[in-house]
């Protein structure tokens, strides 16, 4: 798994997540893992509450 543009990526890469465009591209075959973790925050009345999951 490569993070970055996938031009970037080395030949052993199977994939590549770009975070400037969202997009996640097969390089080749294989097995690869992405982990992403979501914070989502609001405020309601000037409290604030936050929420965290993966």
């Amino acid at each position: 798994m490569y993070v970055g543009d996938p031009a970037r990526a080395k030949p052993w890469h199977v994939a590549a997540y770009d975070p400037s465009t969202g997009r996640l591209t097969g390089l080749r075959s294989g097995t690869a893992v992405l982990a992403v973790t979501v914070t989502v925050t609001v405020t309601v009345n000037g409290t604030r509450a936050e929420s965290g999951s993966a």
